[in-house]
């Protein structure tokens, strides 16, 4: 058996059997794994940042586009009828003041934000009743969307 510090000893810093570390192939090797794993990281969680501000905004657009159905109904076929050119269809906004909402048929539409809301009206041509539609229009880093919703007011 050799001695610890012998020559021949597998723990001498002279030993043919020790190795010294990685080798600069091997460290290379894992460090280009390692990049390749960080950038699809990285390319996954961008790809969902972009994703969730997309979802977040057709939200906010449905909403808007429900919201002007909705207060055109409930400012009923009186507000209709004397702001809407006669006959219909026309183009309306909402406008408020003081908390109050009131139409507006003479812009056609209104910016809220980076949402354009177009307000339709138009008549069925068989009764009295008005088709109102809503349309929402956006664009970001997805490319351009619309939301629309509509409602009959009899």
């Amino acid at each position: 058996m050799p001695l610890p510090n012998s020559p021949n000893s597998p723990n001498s810093p002279n030993s043919p059997n020790k190795r010294g570390g990685f080798s600069l192939i091997e460290l290379l090797f894992a460090m280009v794994l390692l990049s390749v794993v960080v950038m699809g990281v990285v390319k996954l969680s961008t790809g969902n940042l972009v994703l969730s501000n997309t979802l977040n905004n057709e939200s906010q657009a449905h909403f808007l586009a429900s919201q002007g159905a909705e207060i055109v109904a409930a400012l009923g076929k009186g507000a209709i009828s004397g702001q809407c050119n006669n006959p219909p269809p026309c183009d309306c906004e909402i406008a408020q003041a003081n908390g109050n909402y009131s139409l507006s048929c003479s812009n056609g539409s209104e910016e809220l934000g980076i949402f354009k809301r177009k307000i339709t009206i138009e008549t069925d041509g068989l009764t009295d009743a008005y088709k109102v539609t809503s349309i929402v229009e956006w664009e970001d880093g997805a490319g351009p969307h619309t939301a629309e919703a509509m409602r009959i007011i009899y």
